[in-house]
């Protein structure tokens, strides 16, 4: 077998621990970042929960609201022109 000398175990050991905390580090950020993608989806599904009742609840509004027409004014359709302004 071969025999190495001490600086040859020594690089070999830097590298090898290099290669190991290069591995943790792309291990780390996997699930940093499935975590992250879990957590937007939780917050995505929340999102459009709540949107949903708020449109219910805005339709529900809505539909009360329809039939109730007291204090509103008709304005009769002047063509688009003011007629303080028109000329004699």
């Amino acid at each position: 077998m071969a025999s190495f000398s001490n600086e040859t175990w020594v690089m070999m050991s830097i590298v090898t621990a290099a290669c190991i905390i290069g591995c943790l580090h792309v291990l780390a950020a996997y699930y940093r970042e499935h975590t992250r993608l879990h957590d937007l989806r939780v917050r995505v599904v929340e999102l459009r929960r709540e949107y949903s009742e708020r449109l219910a609840r805005m339709n529900a509004v809505v539909d009360v609201g329809e039939a109730d027409d007291d204090g509103v004014d008709v304005v009769p359709d002047t063509g688009g022109v003011n007629q303080s302004r028109q000329a004699a």
